[in-house]
């Protein structure tokens, strides 16, 4: 059988040898309308896909852009926890809730010789004390289970690319 498509229609034409075999032949001549319109569905499925995938990549886009450091305060490190916040967003990440709340109670980055670290800093009344922010810092972040030594990861991960 030879299948072709022009762009807007499909073509179904028996093959020569297809020709050599008239049951089938007579078969796919009674079923080629339901074989061209399953064609076109599966064209017009794959089409409103791509559709939906561009557009749902145009609002994560935009939704990505809208992100701001909700500490603009603290100017030292606040472009940073920006970069910071919108990566954890675009890779879609559990982390992006537990950063935005330890930013909002005054967590700072600390630039290091193995990259950043997320720092307490006791000028913000955020947490109590350092044992009270490195009591959360454990809870959100790495605490022995499978879910947090993937958020470590991932946590590391995002502090490194920035």
């Amino acid at each position: 059988m030879i299948l072709s498509h022009d762009g807007t229609r499909f073509t179904v034409e028996p093959s020569a040898k297809l020709r050599s075999q008239p049951k089938l032949c007579a078969l796919i001549r009674d079923k080629r309308e339901q074989i061209l319109a399953e064609l076109l569905a599966q064209r017009d499925a794959e089409q409103n896909a791509q559709q939906q995938a561009q557009l749902d990549q145009q609002r994560a886009s935009d939704v990505i852009r809208g992100i701001l450091d909700p500490r603009p305060d603290i100017l030292y490190d606040s472009a940073l926890w920006t970069q910071l916040l919108r990566s954890a967003a675009l890779a879609d990440s559990s982390l992006f809730g537990p950063l935005h709340g330890f930013r909002c109670l005054g967590a700072q980055l600390c630039s290091s010789v193995t990259g950043f670290h997320i720092v307490y800093d006791a000028t913000q009344p955020g947490f109590e004390d350092q044992d009270d922010f490195d009591t959360e810092f454990r809870k959100w972040f790495r605490q022995n289970d499978d879910f947090n030594s993937r958020r470590d990861n991932e946590l590391t991960a995002l502090l490194r690319s920035i």
